[in-house]
């Protein structure tokens, strides 16, 4: 399909087909000029701007210039673009464009390669609901034993956005004739739920000797969600997402009325 050829020559272009975290990889004589221009897409991409931007001003307003900071789950460049720090990624796979800011370490985030308590602030954004329900309290575990003071951890939960995962799901079939594989792990896995991902939250603290206060907010609205998301499927959508961006993230950033697709717990641990 030509939406499809379309998109892979642009990775192809610009260098998102390769891992250059593994072993071997050089960065080719372009990587310049391709890190540029991928640093304008990806900041541009509305789905990841959404996502990220209240929990880059949660921690904004906390870190201080020497802080560690660790993405599990990064992919490739994760929180970056947004929070335009050093930030630890941690990941099996970092296919795809290249952020200066991001730090890759390959590892398994149900064992993380990292002494207790090794960053100030860890984040985790739409991860835990691609590890199956039996892996996720090990995960959260993690995240709490390398965390010294804030954790963040983001995932879509609820029936409405399981819901409107299904809705997504059919457009893309029915538009480029295949279903996306990281929204297939949502239906295949089940979503967390909130408050027990808070439950496991407070039982990890209190394993490690410390208390968590949590909070738990609601973030994107599920029609905002899903149009944002639906738009992925148009060349034309997604030309105008990325050259209007300025003027439409600052509108949608605001479209956080219930029911909400994603839950994002702001953990604080003394």
């Amino acid at each position: 399909m030509i939406q499809l050829r379309v998109r892979r020559f642009a990775k192809q272009l610009l260098g998102w087909d390769r891992d250059l975290a593994a072993p071997g990889q050089r960065r080719g004589r372009l990587a310049p000029l391709q890190e540029a221009v991928s640093a304008i897409v990806i900041h541009n991409f509305l789905d990841m701007a959404l996502r990220y931007d209240p929990i880059v001003r949660y921690l904004r307003a906390r870190l201080g210039p020497d802080d560690r900071v660790l993405e599990a789950g990064s992919g490739p460049v994760g929180i970056t673009p947004y929070l335009k720090r050093p930030v630890v990624g941690l990941d099996r796979d970092f296919t795809g464009p290249t952020s200066a800011y991001l730090h890759p370490e390959r590892g398994d985030m149900l064992a993380m390669p990292f002494a207790d308590r090794a960053f100030a602030a860890v984040v985790c954004v739409d991860t835990i609901e691609h590890l199956s329900a039996a892996d996720r309290p090990a995960a959260i575990r993690e995240i709490v034993r390398v965390c010294d003071r804030w954790a963040v951890i983001a995932f879509p939960s609820g029936e409405p956005a399981s819901r409107y995962d299904r809705r997504l799901d059919e457009h893309l079939r029915a538009r480029l004739s295949r279903s996306d594989r990281f929204l297939m792990e949502h239906l295949a896995n089940g979503l967390p739920d909130a408050e027990e991902a808070r439950r496991l939250v407070e039982e990890a603290a209190v394993e490690s000797g410390r208390k968590a206060t949590v909070t738990v907010a609601g973030s994107v609205n599920v029609d905002t969600w899903l149009g944002v998301n639906r738009s992925k499927a148009n060349l034309w959508l997604r030309a105008f997402q990325l050259t209007a961006f300025p003027v439409v993230f600052a509108i949608l950033r605001r479209s956080n009325k219930e029911p909400c697709y994603r839950r994002i717990l702001f953990v604080e641990l003394a």
